[in-house]
């Protein structure tokens, strides 16, 4: 994905939020993407679009202030995105 290309950690934890909002289309589509993979359906999809973002903003930005730059931010994104499905299993 071409909407963040070689994203540092520092431009994150600079200002994640302004990271977040100038990014948020980049956030989208890794939020697409993964549920596509999981075969949800459009309702869904953008259900978790929008629990990503509530779940990057969450606790003054922690999640991405979290992030150390180990992984490619879409990579990250995707983690972040994959977990919140799984918390959002039944039994979960």
């Amino acid at each position: 994905m071409s909407d963040v290309p070689g994203v540092a950690p520092r431009e994150v934890l600079r200002d994640p939020r302004a990271w977040l909002e100038a990014n948020a289309r980049a956030v989208n589509h890794v939020a697409r993407r993964v549920a596509r993979s999981r075969g949800l359906q459009d309702d869904a999809s953008e259900a978790l679009e929008s629990a990503v973002r509530a779940r990057l903003a969450a606790d003054d930005y922690e999640v991405l202030r979290r992030y150390r730059g180990e992984a490619d931010i879409q990579t990250y994104l995707a983690v972040v995105a994959s977990r919140l499905l799984l918390d959002q299993r039944p039994g979960s």
